[in-house]
């Protein structure tokens, strides 16, 4: 339905918080912190994200970093402060999903760390613009699917 429409958007909730992938711990071979896998996660989502927007060019896809530590439930249990108020998070997704401003952008990272009240488009982790690694990351995650 999407590649039919005029205008369609994919928005992927990213974060600051990106690593390398380990393939043992996506395999569930091997285990590692919570953190790590989040941060592992997030690198790959980012990576689906720029492999999305080449694959579908009719429809923009654009990873998001809503901004860091922002006044969540997760944040507060877990890191027991915050940064920003959870609306520059939900504002800047729902901007990106519907502003003229963002119609056509895609295969981009936007950090909302960057700049005072609204972050703009930056680099995300090395990996995520890695040809070989993007592969990798699609063929694993198809071969654990099995698609």
């Amino acid at each position: 339905m999407l590649q039919k429409s005029i205008g369609a958007r994919i928005i992927n909730l990213s974060s600051a918080a990106q690593a390398s992938i380990s393939y043992d711990v996506l395999l569930g071979v091997q285990s590692s912190s919570q953190n790590s896998t989040y941060a592992q996660s997030k690198l790959a989502l980012t990576m689906w994200s720029f492999y999305l927007a080449k694959v579908f060019p009719n429809i923009s896809v654009v990873a998001v970093n809503p901004g860091s530590l922002l006044n969540t439930k997760m944040v507060r249990e877990g890191f027991g402060r915050f940064w920003s108020s959870a609306d520059k998070g939900g504002n800047i997704l729902y901007d990106l999903a519907i502003s003229e401003e963002y119609e056509g952008v895609t295969g981009k990272y936007f950090d909302n760390d960057k700049g005072a009240t609204k972050g703009n488009f930056g680099m995300a982790h090395a990996d995520s613009y890695n040809g070989a690694a993007i592969e990798k990351l699609i063929h694993t995650t198809k071969e654990i699917l099995k698609l």
